[in-house]
């Protein structure tokens, strides 16, 4: 388990049991853990999190111009590589989020950052906003047709090959990237229903 998020994740589906794999003084134990769900859903695993304080030093206009830049391009590079969770077999509509998943997140996020605090609130929806622009942004910069991206490619292609493409080309290329989006966003829209579906059931 590498950290808690993923935790919360597993226990969406209220799961009878868990195989927990964790190190201890350099050692790997294996374990299952049998969780305990009262009448609202809330889950009690019999174990707890030392809390961490961390705090946040002020800075100068141009120190947080260069923390932002830092902090954008981390961003960026965890987004680029977390694309290849798409491929190693996960629930694609878990991994995928549409706009209502997306609407109820920042939501969530702001409710609870606004509960301790308007400073706190402001900045963990500013944040949690941030990083769905830096995501978008990584998204549209694939090489898939009708993206960014996929115009991208083009246009290495006219630049290597030192004349236009073919027009049928390019329109397979566009109807290409139609179907692959639009499959995205059924996986997406679906996986924003379940979600939603599973939180009323945990609700009622």
């Amino acid at each position: 388990m590498p950290h808690t998020i993923a935790l919360i994740t597993l226990l969406e589906n209220m799961p009878e049991t868990l195989n927990i794999e964790y190190y201890r003084e350099g050692r790997t134990y294996w374990t299952v853990l049998v969780p305990e769900y009262g009448d609202n859903g809330a889950v009690n695993l019999g174990i707890s999190w030392e809390a961490v304080t961390y705090q946040n030093p002020r800075l100068w206009p141009h120190q947080a111009i260069i923390k932002g830049i830092s902090e954008t391009w981390r961003t960026f590079s965890i987004s680029v590589r977390s694309l290849s969770l798409l491929f190693s077999g996960i629930d694609i509509s878990q991994a995928v989020s549409g706009p209502i998943r997306i609407t109820y997140l920042v939501g969530d996020v702001a409710a609870e950052g606004f509960s301790q605090g308007i400073g706190t609130g402001l900045s963990a929806m500013a944040g949690f906003l941030a990083l769905i622009s830096i995501a978008l942004c990584m998204m549209n910069l694939l090489p898939l047709p009708i993206l960014d991206g996929g115009m991208i490619i083009m246009f290495i292609a006219e630049g290597i090959w030192r004349r236009p493409l073919h027009p049928r080309l390019v329109s397979v290329f566009q109807t290409l990237g139609i179907v692959i989006i639009a499959g995205l966003m059924f996986f997406a829209i679906f996986g924003d229903i379940r979600y939603l579906a599973n939180i009323i059931g945990r609700s009622n």
